[in-house]
């Protein structure tokens, strides 16, 4: 078994890709779902805002799976949402 296969949660990417979709939503409401321009600066532009706004999003809506057994933030949560 390697690291990969050792560290690797199924569980939990099955459960967080789940937030996939409404992350998506969520940039493109707010950025727009494309941009048809040819300039590279503002494709460039479009596309960093776009990604960081989808994986803010994805970070935010996956905060629930960071609780431990007894319904406590895990120290991930907490480190997470401080760099929000």
């Amino acid at each position: 078994m390697n690291l990969f296969e050792k560290y690797y949660d199924k569980e939990y990417k099955k459960e967080r890709d789940k937030f996939v979709p409404p992350a998506e939503k969520y940039a493109n409401n707010l950025c727009g779902a494309s941009i048809k321009t040819r300039n590279e600066e503002e494709r460039s532009a479009w596309n960093s805002k776009w990604n960081l706004t989808f994986h803010k999003k994805m970070n935010q809506l996956s905060m629930c799976l960071f609780k431990d057994k007894k319904g406590k933030e895990s120290e991930t949560n907490t480190v997470v949402r401080e760099v929000l």
